[in-house]
């Protein structure tokens, strides 16, 4: 260990409190680099395994393998997990649905690679086990359709008997989901679809393209799920991993920025108390070069604890909030859960930012400590800076209130920049939580319908009344009869797009309709001649033309029905309005009476038509026996919890609230600890100057009243401002998104009030610490002291 190294140790151990300090402030930078780096890489190994959990995380696949190269590429150790399917050919459902479904595709499995891809697609049911059982798509099952039962399947022309155990999910990712069946058996006989899971993503596109090669494909013949790929930043799109980098290096940027600036002003606080000792070191001979090397040392061994505290913090409190968001979330039974990853990509790149961020804060201070004069350090301290007649004049405060503290407020230079960077924090903390309360508030949504249910196929209006009747009380029931219709010809925003038709009662048909049939009109949202968005009707008011409709289901361009109706705004009938699915294109009330006229006319079936149920209930902890009991009745009927869906929202909300809350609190936090490392390091600073004070009869209780007038004016001139500018901030950024998103703004009285409520929290801190130092301090030791 050299010299300069034992004078560094030497001197960080005697002024404990001022390493103490540093090291703390050290820590907090350290702590939020870590928590976001963390904090990114769990959020983005969550998002990853939530897209690929349809997949079971297979996102490559190699098409068209023999069974000697299939089980060499399986056996490769680029990969976590493998499965193989084969195609046996397309299929037609016969007499399981009404429609003509030529295209289905038959895929093959072994029991092992079944249960792996499978499962995760599964709606209904239950795997196969036998090589005559199926899974089918799961609009195959209703109409005379049902899992247990044997159906006629073609495959190959070859007509088969299998019996239907399963339904699988459609709108899965998998390979082997979508318009298809699945089977099982023993082993697979001809080229085969390899399916596999990367061990690691570095490299993965040029890696999977050697391996088709040994593999006897075209390496463009392999595919990937790009959109589950790029999460990770191994997607073949330069463009999207640029995206993934630069949210990386903007969090970097915007932490090394309020870090960079904490802890050059620790350092350079250091440098400045040290400024004799300096001095003395470069009149014993000392080069420029070595005192710059002894203030770098000093601050990387000051960053070596910092950065420990700071994985230890950062970790565990990465860890507490996810544990937190996830015991909410399975409240809810969302089914997602934020996986906690602190693996060594974040570690070490905190550690080397860390690193870099304390050597380049402690560039400029190194370069000044070794520019220092040995006898001008010696002779006396920093010379005091030049004051202006501005701020040698007396104000009216300085005359009726404490003439000192206001005098030593007023010529102390460095205020200005703390009430600068205090102002920022407080306007950032204010403008950004703010906004983001404006933000979450607009999203939550009121409705009118705790539960809706859809059963399509024949009439089940009575039934789906008493049972909800029996099941739970309500605040509001409707059950209508619903179906589709095609808009082939005008009016011109609805052309060639479904619509829905509602049935209700004759007798409510005529006294709320005047018999007329009637258009629910809707507002979507469109956009202007200056490209601003705004809310227009889809239909506009003043149409009176007719309607003509034609077969949903059937591409034709004649006309069933041509009709006439009324307009009117679907706020008007909220009780029929949420039986709506929310497409935005309203709904057309009929009759029973003309609803079963206008289904003839148009060639719609029975099974073309579904009882449609809105229910408010009296009691919303009712919901989950009310959806139990009516999957069980009415099998393949489609039940929307909308009370399920709110909460599961809230917790989402709730999460993004955490994260967003807990960030902006962390920025704030690093630059309030570096206003109270620099007020706690000129309060060191002003030891000497206070004891001579004492030596002359001002009081520890006079000199504590100064500084804490002192600090007041800082802290109130920062909060009122910081406050006005924030408050600023946030309705600039409401107006940013107002025409999107928005429509109501909320004053952050709440975030200001805290912001304010932290500012004489730390008021406290600093006047507790400064009378107890005034009345333990040593006033001849120091006033000695040169």
């Amino acid at each position: 260990m050299g010299i300069l190294t034992k004078l560094s140790l030497r001197s960080l151990r005697e002024e404990k409190s001022r390493t103490i300090l540093t090291i703390v402030a050290m820590t907090i930078a350290a702590t939020l680099a870590v928590a976001t780096l963390v904090g990114l890489r769990s959020v983005q190994i969550s998002m990853y395994q939530r897209a690929v959990q349809s997949e079971a995380g297979l996102v490559v696949r190699f098409p068209g393998v023999t069974a000697e190269k299939a089980e060499k590429l399986q056996n490769s150790s680029q990969f976590s997990k493998t499965a193989a399917f084969e195609e046996v050919g397309e299929s037609q459902l016969t007499g399981m649905t009404d429609q003509q479904d030529s295209g289905v595709q038959v895929y093959r499995l072994t029991a092992k690679d079944l249960k792996l891809m499978a499962t995760p697609i599964l709606a209904a049911g239950r795997l196969p086990q036998t090589s005559d059982e199926i899974l089918v798509p799961s609009y195959a099952i209703g109409d005379g359709s049902a899992i247990g039962q044997r159906e006629t399947v073609h495959i190959n022309g070859q007509k088969r008997r299998l019996l239907v155990v399963g339904t699988i999910d459609m709108y899965a990712m998998s390979p082997i989901a979508g318009n298809s069946l699945v089977m099982l058996t023993k082993t697979l006989t001809g080229k085969r679809t390899v399916m596999v899971a990367p061990a690691s993503f570095g490299g993965l596109h040029a890696r999977m393209s050697a391996l088709a090669k040994t593999a006897g494909i075209h390496p463009k013949t392999v595919t990937y799920d790009e959109s589950a790929l790029m999460i990770m930043g191994a997607s073949g799109n330069a463009k999207s991993q640029a995206i993934l980098v630069s949210v990386v290096l903007a969090a970097l940027l915007v932490i090394g920025g309020v870090a960079l600036i904490m802890i050059y002003m620790s350092i350079n606080l250091t440098v400045k108390a040290h400024r004799e000792r300096y001095g003395l070191l470069r009149s014993l001979g000392t080069t420029p070069k070595q005192l710059r090397r002894l203030v770098y040392e000093q601050s990387l061994t000051l960053a070596l604890p910092a950065l420990l505290f700071g994985y230890l913090f950062g970790i565990f409190g990465i860890k507490l909030t996810m544990t937190g968001i996830n015991q909410m979330m399975r409240r809810t039974q969302m089914g997602f859960t934020f996986v906690f990853r602190a693996d060594w990509l974040p570690l070490v790149i905190a550690g080397l930012f860390m690193a870099g961020v304390t050597l380049l804060a402690a560039a400029r201070p190194a370069f000044r400590a070794s520019r220092i004069s040995p006898i001008a350090a010696i002779r006396t301290a920093e010379t005091s800076p030049m004051l202006s007649r501005w701020r040698l004049h007396e104000t009216w405060l300085m005359r009726h209130l404490h003439t000192l503290a206001l005098k030593r407020d007023r010529r102390n230079t460095a205020r200005g920049t703390m009430l600068v960077l205090l102002t920022l924090t407080v306007a950032l903390f204010i403008g950004m939580t703010g906004f983001m309360h404006n933000l979450l508030a607009n999203t939550e949504q009121s409705r009118d319908t705790d539960l809706m249910v859809a059963i399509t196929g024949s009439d089940q209006r009575t039934a789906v009344r008493k049972l909800i009747t029996q099941q739970a009380k309500t605040k509001q029931l409707a059950v209508v009869l619903e179906s589709s219709a095609m808009v082939l010809k005008e009016p011109y925003a609805l052309t060639d797009s479904s619509m829905t038709v509602v049935a209700v009662p004759d007798a409510q048909f005529k006294k709320n309709f005047n018999s007329t049939p009637t258009y629910l009109n809707t507002r979507v949202q469109g956009t202007d001649a200056n490209g601003k968005n705004h809310k227009e009707w889809l239909v506009p008011p003043t149409y009176d033309g007719t309607y003509a409709l034609g077969n949903a289901d059937h591409m034709t361009k004649k006309a069933g029905v041509t009709t006439q109706a009324t307009l009117v705004p679907a706020t008007e009938e909220p009780g029929l309005a949420q039986l709506i699915y929310h497409d935005g294109f309203g709904a057309m009330i009929v009759s029973e009476t003309l609803f079963a006229q206008w289904q003839a006319k148009l060639g719609n079936k029975a099974s073309d038509m579904q009882t449609v149920a809105a229910v408010k209930l009296s009691d919303p902890q009712d919901h989950k026996a009310l959806v139990k009991a009516l999957s069980t009745q009415f099998k393949g009927s489609r039940v929307t919890d909308y009370i399920a869906y709110d909460e599961q929202n809230i917790a989402i909300m709730t999460a993004f609230r955490v994260i967003s809350y807990g960030f902006i609190t962390l920025l704030a936090l690093v630059s309030l600890a570096t206003i109270i490392n620099h007020v706690f390091a000129a309060l060191l600073e002003q030891k000497r100057s206070l004891a001579m004070l004492q030596s002359i009869g001002t009081t520890s209780g006079q000199l504590t009243g100064m500084l804490n007038l002192q600090n007041a004016l800082l802290l109130v001139k920062g909060g009122v401002l910081g406050t006005l500018l924030g408050n600023l901030l946030s309705y600039w950024l409401y107006r940013l998104m107002t025409h999107e998103f928005l429509k109501s703004f909320l004053w952050p009285w709440q975030e200001t009030l805290a912001a304010l409520l932290g500012l004489a929290v730390i008021w406290l801190a600093f006047a507790i610490t400064t009378r107890r130092m005034l009345r333990h301090q040593d006033i001849d030791q120091l006033i000695r002291a040169v």
